[in-house]
């Protein structure tokens, strides 16, 4: 697409008097983080390769889990996964120090 870049809005071009919107698109990296149940790294990717900030990545990542059915029930499974394990091994820690706390010492 050929015009000149808004300076204040890096999705919008403008050509022949026109403002024409255009929406970043998110890489394979960025998915298969988002597969993988990790949205935060998949925030950071497309910062990095798109230049937008927090906010408008945020939302295109959760545009795009929107749009994408698919890829939010892998997200949700991934996410879902990791919050059981560590609420696991927290619960096995307590119990770890629990049982070093009251072992009888000579």
């Amino acid at each position: 697409m050929s015009g000149l870049r808004l300076a204040n809005d890096p999705g919008a071009f403008f050509s022949r008097g026109i403002v024409v919107k255009t929406i970043p698109q998110i890489s394979a990296p960025a998915i298969a983080a988002l597969q993988l149940g990790n949205k935060i790294e998949a925030i950071k990717l497309v910062r990095e390769e798109t230049g937008l900030g927090l906010k408008e990545a945020k939302d295109l990542v959760e545009r795009y889990l929107r749009d994408h059915p698919e890829v939010q029930v892998q997200f949700l499974r991934r996410s879902g996964a990791v919050k059981s394990f560590l609420s696991w091994l927290f619960m096995m820690l307590v119990v770890i120090a629990a049982v070093v706390y009251f072992w009888p010492r000579e």
